[in-house]
């Protein structure tokens, strides 16, 4: 009993010890909030592509349908000019909130009852899209924008789950993948872009999500995106990762009333639909991994963030 103390013991100070060279490593200094600041009008969750949001919406889909808003909006994975979004943050209200459909501002011309934040917070909107950050300070009051949270991989594993998807897409996407197989992994790992349409992933690709359609926003992302991305981050509820499911949907019961009824999900229940697929994955070499690693740079970066504020909710909120 002595020694599995002890070897407890010493996995949290290794476990601290590696949180606090990440903290510098990244230039993070933040203070841990274990509440929100203010309740949210809906919660918004931003689905990055291959980070598991199909575990995590058969997760959220157990709970109550009144507060459930699935997207009736096409996903927009690119840089948006000034109008369309305006148009985009127009449309999420919509779908969110269909009784006020076909105002042109509803929430600036609906009466302060309409506006109000639901009393019943197990009946908080939430909505979900695979779309880039969208910016609600444009035209949105501070008190009627939504909370944030989203969920992140390693970088690594995404790229490589992304490469094999698309070698993989069947009638979904048509005429536009028959055929097409495009650059070989290393190719791709050894260069930043290709101009064939389903052939390299996107560099930093969780990068461009978290940054949006800022005019700092690039494709693929700069530093400057970078740094707007890891700001957008850090303004975020929660920072989840796959790879900590169970810390992960802890920390979204926690701060969302709406789901604290949901059992958190193992670690072993993320969908891999394609079998396939994964054993490609697996047999991905070292070298091959250090290129992928090296292109996502940026990505590495927001993923150890991500993992820091989880560390430190667990550390401060649930202890």
């Amino acid at each position: 009993v002595g020694s599995q103390k002890t070897m407890l013991l010493r996995r949290q100070y290794h476990a601290a010890m590696y949180f606090a060279f990440v903290a510098v490593l990244v230039g993070v200094s933040f203070c841990v909030k274990c509440e929100l600041e203010r309740q949210a009008r809906f919660v918004h969750y931003l689905r990055i592509g291959k980070c598991g949001s199909s575990t995590m919406l058969g997760w959220f889909r157990a709970s109550s349908k009144n507060h459930f808003r699935a997207s009736t909006i096409p996903d927009k994975e690119k840089l948006l000019d000034e109008e369309l979004q305006r148009q985009h943050r127009r449309a999420i209200y919509d779908a969110v909130f269909p009784k006020h459909t076909g105002r042109s501002s509803f929430w600036k011309k609906s009466s302060s009852a309409q506006r109000k934040t639901p009393k019943d917070l197990a009946s908080l909107p939430l909505f979900h899209q695979h779309a880039y950050y969208v910016d609600y300070s444009e035209d949105i009051p501070h008190q009627e924008r939504p909370s944030y949270f989203t969920v992140m991989r390693n970088p690594v594993e995404r790229y490589l789950s992304q490469y094999y998807y698309w070698r993989t897409l069947g009638g979904k996407f048509g005429d536009q993948v028959r055929g097409v197989r495009g650059k070989s992994l290393e190719e791709c790992a050894g260069s930043s872009l290709s101009e064939e349409i389903f052939s390299c992933p996107l560099p930093n690709y969780i990068t461009a999500y978290l940054c949006g359609s800022d005019p700092v926003c690039t494709s693929p992302p700069s530093h400057e995106s970078f740094l707007l991305a890891k700001a957008n981050l850090r303004d975020m509820a929660v920072t989840g990762i796959i790879e900590n499911l169970t810390l992960t949907t802890t920390a979204i019961s926690h701060f969302y009333p709406a789901f604290r009824h949901l059992k958190p999900l193992a670690q072993n229940t993320v969908q891999n639909r394609n079998f396939k697929r994964k054993s490609q994955e697996k047999t991905v070499d070292r070298q091959t991994r250090r290129m992928i690693e090296k292109l996502n740079k940026y990505d590495m970066e927001l993923y150890d963030l991500a993992r820091l504020r989880l560390h430190r909710f667990e550390e401060h909120c649930l202890r």
